[in-house]
């Protein structure tokens, strides 16, 4: 609760500890940092937030993202664990310098009869790891009629472009490149 006879922004026992008031804010302004000493944490209470770079973190939580069946995606939704629809269709944004350290997690919601769950990589990446071939504009398939509910991967993109654009990470189930 605020305490009107202290200003927004104060000291605490003795300088251990900063309190920021409700309405108070801390600016970070260009070409400064703030660093964040190995062992030390950055602690959310459950039901804070805390926003990076237009990513939200809240408490233990991520977004889950029920899909539809066709899906464009941005770099913005880096962290989003998507849930394909029948024969969901899913295409990543380009490989390159604004989309190094991009993650995603799918799986499987809906089973298929046919084509199954698809990730598709921008025109000039590919998609590898696991033991797959890597091959250049070719989809990551959940194969209807192979697929299982739960059947999961998870995506990281390099920042380069080409054979080494995207790597799988994490994988359940059976997953196919594109024919």
């Amino acid at each position: 609760m605020p305490d009107e006879n202290r200003p927004k922004v104060y000291f605490e026992n003795g300088g251990e500890g900063i309190v920021l008031q409700s309405g108070a804010e801390i600016t970070v302004e260009s070409g400064a940092t703030i660093a964040v000493a190995s062992g030390a944490t950055i602690a959310v209470a459950s039901g804070g937030g805390l926003t990076l770079a237009g990513v939200e973190l809240s408490g233990n939580r991520r977004k889950v993202n029920l899909a539809a069946a066709t899906q464009d995606l941005t770099a913005a939704q880096s962290g989003e664990h998507f849930v394909g629809a029948v024969d969901a269709v899913f295409t990543l944004p380009a490989s390159g310098a604004d989309t190094k350290g991009v993650e995603y997690e799918f799986s499987c919601g809906a089973l298929s009869t046919g084509t199954g769950l698809s990730i598709s990589p921008a025109a000039a990446d590919a998609i590898g790891g696991n033991g797959l071939g890597v091959v250049v504009n070719k989809a990551l398939i959940d194969s209807g009629g192979s697929d299982r509910l739960g059947d999961y991967v998870k995506l990281d993109c390099t920042g380069e472009t080409g054979a080494t654009a995207w790597r799988i990470v994490g994988i359940i189930g059976t997953w196919a490149k594109e024919g």
